[in-house]
């Protein structure tokens, strides 16, 4: 179910997480402003962008983690929520849940060249396919994987052009630019999107109605595996394999391959043995 956020004194947030533009994992951020009560929250665990100063602090460095594109522009980081770890929810509009017996694997924020592979990689070593929603600000520099992962049967969606909250912008800007996002993906080889993961899992009345009219469905998730905050592969398998069931919709991010690359083939493989199988959401053709 659709939630609002409560407001906010100061959460501290944990690394880069689902964040297009991210910060680097080796400093984390302090969000000091409330959300506007008018603003929907669709995934579990995330906050809109708000207003944010960095604060560095000592992380493990035990990977080698994405660089960004702009590593000095602080984003927000989804906060973890006490008592919900990791929070749940009934989220994702009919019409684009995962085939009955499946879970759908979804990552955000990429692609980045060396570590979206990865992970194609490794979804293409089990057989899964997934859907990825695009931060299309990165295209044309990696525009190249976009038609690999078409080519494997992977969904490719929108996570909008520049991934800044939609819920901050006026009917003019949502419109350029979801409309960008669109172009741009068809363009790199893909076919039209059908779904938008707006960034941060923020949306709006207003947000809903212009993607929409754009031929848009807005979509969250309904289990947030916290890759971002976790940083571990077997916190992360542990988190994922307890609370998941038939029917979520995963939320994972390109930017954590390194744990990925470790946690995916043993999620896979320990949801095939509950007989859960994988299908992605928000397919190019509809689904009898």
């Amino acid at each position: 179910m659709r939630r609002t956020v409560l407001p906010v004194l100061v959460v501290v947030l944990t690394n880069a997480c689902s964040s297009g533009l991210g910060i680097e994992p080796t400093s984390r951020s302090v969000v000091t402003a409330a959300p506007s009560p008018s603003i929907t929250i669709l995934g579990p665990t995330a906050a809109p962008r708000l207003g944010l100063t960095e604060e560095p602090v000592a992380v493990p460095n035990t990977i080698a983690l994405p660089a960004t594109s702009d590593p000095t522009t602080p984003t927000a980081t989804p906060p973890k929520e006490e008592g919900t770890f990791p929070a749940r929810a009934t989220v994702i509009p009919r019409g684009t849940e995962p085939e009955p017996g499946t879970v759908t694997l979804t990552f955000d924020d990429g692609p980045f060249d060396e570590w979206t592979e990865i992970i194609l990689e490794v979804l293409a070593a089990h057989g899964v396919t997934a859907t990825f929603f695009i931060s299309t600000y990165r295209l044309p520099q990696v525009a190249h994987l976009i038609p690999e992962m078409v080519a494997a049967g992977h969904s490719v969606q929108s996570h909008s052009d520049h991934h800044d909250d939609l819920t901050e912008m006026s009917e003019e800007k949502i419109r350029t630019e979801l409309s960008t996002s669109i172009d741009k993906l068809v363009e790199a080889g893909a076919p039209r999107p059908t779904c938008l993961r707006p960034p941060y899992g923020a949306t709006s009345d207003l947000v809903n109605r212009v993607a929409g009219e754009l031929g848009l469905e807005v979509v969250g998730w309904s289990l947030n595996t916290l890759d971002y905050s976790l940083q571990d592969a077997d916190r992360v398998i542990d988190t994922t394999l307890t609370h998941i069931h038939q029917g979520d919709t995963v939320l994972m991010h390109d930017q954590w391959a390194p744990i990925w690359e470790t946690a995916l083939p043993v999620v896979i493989a320990g949801l095939r043995d509950r007989g859960i199988g994988f299908t992605p959401i928000c397919v190019a053709e509809p689904r009898d």
